[in-house]
């Protein structure tokens, strides 16, 4: 398991091993000037605020700084602005989307391919309001930041109860200390190795380029972002030739498949003896 020891050997050194920001009662100005610009590094996945930002979020960082909001509610407003929005809700998919909500509030990347699920089933029941309100009143929110601690990466360090697969998962979504999360495009990072239930490889260029290049569930074409969230369940090994693989019970699994190789996917799926049990957009 990596650890802080090899962060600077990883790029991750500027975000591993950060000490967290919290605001104690009786703040000075520097106190409440450093944990406001934690909100917005962490929150806004390192962007820079510009005019119309600023104003909008004016008001609601005024509200903190008088000790009328606790930290929790300063993410929560800033993760609903239509600053949050504009940068990470309206221009990527849901999927994307839901990857760095949990990346900006809860500190880690998803675990797994029912992290996204649940979050997807949230987005369409309860919208982006709803979503935002699922990581921040959350028993894990409230156990690691409580109401004054500003959220920060959890993922470069052992912690009981967690695997590998966060260190990996949080380095894929890793843009570099000095790049922003929106550097990385529109479409999923996460997709094939959660929906097949792998840890992402960290090679030599993921670690120069800051993060890996997206992979996807087969080829896929040019100015194809679409993708299916597909549900199945008695699936032969995913990761194996379907010729040689042997037969493996599961409960059901979450695939993420582009849309361009969906057809083709789903006959694989088919032929091998798996069942579908549910389709719908990502």
């Amino acid at each position: 398991m990596p650890t802080i020891s090899q962060a600077p050997r990883l790029r991750v050194d500027g975000q591993a091993g950060v000490t967290p920001v919290e605001l104690r009662s009786n703040p000075t100005t520097a106190d409440l000037n450093a944990v406001v610009r934690a909100v917005y590094r962490q929150v806004l996945g390192n962007d820079h605020l510009f005019g119309a930002d600023l104003l909008e979020l004016q008001s609601t960082e005024s509200l903190l700084r008088q000790g009328l909001l606790t930290v929790r509610e300063f993410v929560r407003s800033v993760a609903k602005s239509e600053a949050y929005k504009k940068r990470f809700f309206y221009p990527n998919s849901q999927t994307r989307a839901i990857e760095l909500n949990f990346k900006h509030l809860l500190g880690r990347a998803p675990t797994d391919g029912k992290d996204i699920a649940r979050h997807l089933d949230i987005y369409q029941s309860k919208g982006h309001s709803g979503e935002i309100d699922s990581y921040i009143d959350s028993p894990e929110y409230t156990s690691a930041f409580g109401d004054n601690i500003v959220p920060y990466p959890r993922g470069y360090e052992y912690r009981v109860g967690h695997t590998t697969r966060d260190f990996t998962n949080l380095f894929t979504l890793n843009p570099g200390y000095a790049g922003n999360d929106r550097s990385q495009g529109p479409r999923p990072r996460l997709m094939t190795a959660l929906g097949m239930g792998y840890a992402p490889a960290i090679t030599p260029e993921s670690v120069n380029a800051g993060a890996p290049a997206p992979r996807f569930l087969g080829s896929n074409r040019s100015g194809d972002t679409e993708t299916f969230v597909v549900e199945v369940t008695r699936l032969l090994n995913p990761g194996a030739d379907l010729a040689t693989s042997r037969r493996y019970r599961r409960s059901n699994q979450t695939l993420f498949i582009s849309g361009d190789t969906l057809s083709q996917r789903l006959q694989q799926i088919l032929r091998s003896g798996g069942r579908v049990v549910s389709i719908r957009r990502a």
